[in-house]
């Protein structure tokens, strides 16, 4: 009985640290599926992640807005970033999830067909975006070696502000 206490309290312990901010000289990413590409956004402007299961339309909206959901007994933007990138819409599907997206508070959330996972990079691997992608230069930070395209959340935010 003794070693179960052990291992409940070594769990607790390890449950119960701090987690430590990524060092200066990395980035955090919360990666996803965006029409076939692949996109990471600073995991400190990702306040959640959830499901998409409800969303209403809003008459008269413009791109890059995409509807309403709610979240936490409030009603969510969601905004469909696909036109702001330049890349091709495609239909919702069951993996379709919503990033909240906000510094202080919740801002909005964002369309992604799959989330992936949360990866830490050294800075010295997010180059410049390329020439070719010019309509979504704005909203890029840069892209991987990888072909992971990093996304400016400060420009994001700006979008619904």
């Amino acid at each position: 009985m003794k070693a179960d206490r052990e291992i409940l309290a070594e769990r607790a312990k390890a449950l119960a640290t701090p987690l430590m901010p990524p060092p200066a000289d990395t980035i955090e990413l919360v990666t996803f599926q965006l029409a076939n590409e692949t996109y990471g956004i600073e995991s400190r402007y990702v306040v959640e992640v959830f499901p998409l299961a409800q969303l209403a339309a809003m008459p008269g909206a413009r791109p890059p807005v995409f509807g309403l959901t709610g979240w936490r007994g409030e009603l969510l933007p969601v905004l469909d970033l696909r036109p702001v990138l330049g890349v091709a819409s495609t239909g919702l599907n069951d993996l379709s999830r919503v990033i909240v997206l906000g510094e202080a508070r919740a801002a909005f959330g964002v369309l992604a067909d799959a989330v992936r996972e949360i990866v830490t990079l050294p800075l010295s691997e997010v180059r410049e975006p390329p020439e070719g992608v010019a309509a979504a230069r704005d909203y890029l930070r840069g892209v991987t070696g990888q072909a992971l395209l990093v996304l400016a959340a400060e420009q994001l935010l700006k979008l619904h502000a």
